[in-house]
């Protein structure tokens, strides 16, 4: 039994969109304290 749905891809975007929000939480983070 082989099961051909795009699961990869969908964990790629996932992961991609993840990034971007930890990216925007630090940026923020770093804003809001300087000396870090």
């Amino acid at each position: 039994m082989r099961t051909t749905y795009r699961q990869p891809d969908r964990m790629c975007e996932e992961l991609l969109l993840f990034g971007r929000a930890h990216v925007d939480l630090v940026r923020t983070a770093s804003a809001r304290c300087p000396v870090c």
